[in-house]
């Protein structure tokens, strides 16, 4: 099982690997589009907030791949005790293949990674995460200078939207998903 890096990349992902993952799953969509890999995997977003953009592009990356995504409201209580936490995080690994959350304070994450048992990224759909920047790099990719050109958005985001896609499948279906 892969686990998250301190970035939120899987160990089991580094960027080349992603990228190559990411193009092959656009290959796949435009083959194959009844193409589900994830199909009865669940995903649970755990979140502090009301859904936003981000939650929904990682909602619209894990059912196109076949997954279904519950939204976890959490209401974090600042005199909440690890053991509650830990209780939550269990509970979760029960119910859920993967777990994203959104927005929680710091260390809710960490103690959920480590106490779920599943795969647990950090807000994996919004542009602070790491992916965000890659699909940018992938977007400009065989540009010539890189400076002052104006970037394809629709490009870029469909790159999100596959790289998300390539986190996910990494951590919930694991390395043999193709």
């Amino acid at each position: 099982m892969s686990r998250p890096l301190p970035d939120g990349l899987p160990v089991a992902a580094d960027v080349p690997n992603l990228v190559g993952t990411a193009r092959r799953i656009r290959a796949e969509l435009r083959l194959h589009p009844g193409y589900q890999p994830l199909r009865g995997k669940n995903l649970a977003l755990l979140m502090a907030c009301p859904p936003g953009p981000e939650s929904a592009l990682l909602q619209a990356a894990a059912a196109q791949l076949g997954a279904r995504v519950a939204l976890v409201r959490y209401s974090h209580n600042a005199g909440a005790q690890a053991r509650d936490i830990e209780a939550l995080a269990g509970a979760l690994g029960r119910l859920y293949d993967a777990i994203d959350c959104e927005a929680l304070p710091a260390p809710v994450p960490q103690q959920i990674a480590r106490c779920s048992g599943v795969p647990v990224t950090e807000g994996l759909g919004g542009t602070q995460h790491p992916v965000c920047a890659v699909a940018e790099l992938m977007a400009r990719e065989g540009v010539p200078g890189l400076v002052g050109v104006a970037l394809d958005e629709g490009w870029r985001a469909d790159n999100h939207l596959r790289l998300v896609q390539a986190v996910l499948l990494e951590s919930m279906a694991g390395p043999r998903w193709i």
